[in-house]
């Protein structure tokens, strides 16, 4: 990989992964599709109230009920991590656009997987060493009771599929999340607007 695309590398997986988040419950939850019909123009009146939901706020991921996103900064250097947890299964796949994708049982978002559901997600810096942050996140969900039944007493198996950028570049590169990093992103994870 070149220098010119190792520094490019962290923007562009920001903005070219692409997560889509399928789970039925969620799909149930939208109204049924109904003929476009053409709107018509507002007109401006005295008691116009604005809307209760600020443009900031419009179309977080949390506004998908069942969703709750939690951050961890590391205030030693611009990194840290994201989780992204479900109330529930939730049926999810990935496109992996770029080169060098870096990610954590990325492989089970295939559609030959035989687990079709997941339990949580967490994005991270720190480059291909910060994907040990994921079982941070995958620690929290077992302590919680979330997770697959494997058939073992007392045991769930929580998935938890993580993705990775390479901002090893920035700052001091020997810091990046780590297991106990992701735990407080989970956390700190909330159906607040992200």
């Amino acid at each position: 990989m070149s220098s010119i695309s190792r520094r490019k590398f962290g923007s562009r997986v920001i903005g070219a992964a692409g997560i889509a988040l399928a789970g039925s419950r969620f799909a149930a939850s939208r109204p049924p599709t109904a003929k476009a019909r053409p709107a018509a123009p507002e007109q401006p009146t005295e008691d116009a109230r604005p809307s209760s939901t600020s443009p900031a706020t419009q179309g977080s991921i949390t506004d998908v009920p069942g969703i709750r996103v939690g951050h961890f900064t590391d205030a030693r250097r611009p990194t840290g991590c994201t989780a992204i947890l479900f109330d529930g299964e939730t049926s999810a796949g990935v496109d992996y656009d770029g080169s060098a994708p870096g990610s954590y049982l990325g492989v089970l978002l295939q559609p030959v997987s035989p687990i079709e559901t997941i339990h949580g997600m967490l994005l991270t810096g720190g480059g291909p060493m910060g994907l040990a942050a994921v079982p941070g996140a995958v620690r929290y969900l077992e302590e919680r009771g979330t997770g697959f039944d494997w058939g073992v007493r007392n045991v769930r198996v929580p998935i938890v599929v993580g993705a990775v950028i390479d901002d090893l570049a920035l700052g001091d590169g020997r810091i990046r999340p780590d297991g106990d990093a992701a735990y407080k992103a989970c956390q700190a994870a909330s159906s607040g607007p992200v």
